[in-house]
């Protein structure tokens, strides 16, 4: 089944991809639509790819859709060199969310209208992945963790609200672990995409965070100031620590638990973060390898979340 299915896709992600497709093909489950939002999510949110496979089978047709949806969010900011045309792209999908009859004749949008008709999906969840994504269209840093934390339960904290409504799920503690799975998931994604974006002269950590640790934007681009890179570093991936141990703590019905294993990668990535002393720029941090669809094998089995 879904681990299986998992542990292909971490030796080899194409010939996971073929392996998928064909059992659902031959059964006439999956659309045109429904398929390429299987492979958005495979190319740009394999974690999140590896997450839904654990879910009920009845439910990832919705999940994948949400995930695209995301992954098409998500990725105007690096598609569009202009401003202007990505606030075009966020309106178009604005626009989407208004259509009851007849979607856009776009993938993702079909695959959208159909998880929204059939799983009463939030209009207003919707509509703040949309808000959060164009309010941060720039990659100019956090004015402050508060400001970071707010961006993430409004982007991956509001994606798994939604991703509960798309398995029948609503409750506020359901909500309430996912909200600390969501910013804990947020926080990791930015300090795995620090280097890269220090590469390109970019910093995205928090203001009030360099500020206490008296660290300039150019002395984290250039890799300098190192002992107080890793405070900071330390400090940030403890708070993700803490939003993870307490969704861990939350009571939550089975299916509850597999839309939240979407926070294993976080828990793999922070373990290792630590094992090297919060070097958020050593080398290989970022791979994943065989341990991450393992390790989600057995939180699945074990009824945890990581």
């Amino acid at each position: 089944g879904a681990v299986t299915m998992a542990l292909r896709g971490a030796n080899a992600h194409t010939h996971a991809a073929r392996v998928l497709v064909r059992p659902a093909v031959r059964h006439a489950t999956v659309s045109a639509h429904q398929q390429h939002c299987r492979e958005l999510v495979r190319k740009h949110d394999y974690d999140g790819y590896l997450a839904t496979l654990f879910l009920p089978r009845q439910h990832r047709d919705a999940a994948f859709a949400l995930r695209a949806f995301n992954v098409e969010l998500a990725t105007i900011r690096d598609a569009v060199k202009d401003d202007r045309i990505g606030l075009m792209r966020f309106q178009f999908w604005r626009q989407m969310l208004q259509e009851k009859d007849s979607p856009p004749r776009q993938p993702v949008a079909l695959a959208l209208h159909e998880a929204m008709q059939q799983c009463r999906l939030s209009q207003a969840f919707l509509g703040r992945l949309i808000q959060a994504r164009q309010t941060h269209i720039s990659d100019a840093a956090f004015p402050s963790i508060t400001d970071l934390d707010t961006y993430c339960e409004h982007t991956q904290g509001t994606l798994l609200y939604l991703l509960m409504e798309a398995c029948g799920l609503r409750h506020i503690d359901n909500d309430h672990a996912a909200s600390h799975v969501g910013k804990a998931i947020g926080t990791a994604l930015l300090l795995r995409a620090t280097p890269a974006l220090a590469k390109r002269g970019k910093v995205r950590l928090p203001l009030d965070l360099l500020a206490k640790h008296q660290l300039s934007q150019t002395a984290v681009m250039r890799g300098e100031a190192q002992a107080a890179m890793r405070d900071a570093v330390h400090e940030l991936a403890s708070q993700a620590y803490v939003h993870l141990e307490t969704a861990s703590r939350c009571k939550l019905p089975g299916t509850a638990r597999k839309v939240l294993l979407a926070g294993a990668p976080t828990k793999l990535y922070l373990d290792k973060l630590e094992r090297v002393d919060f070097d958020v720029f050593a080398p290989g941090l970022a791979a994943r390898g065989i341990a991450l669809p393992v390790r989600m094998a057995a939180a699945a089995f074990r009824g945890r979340i990581f």
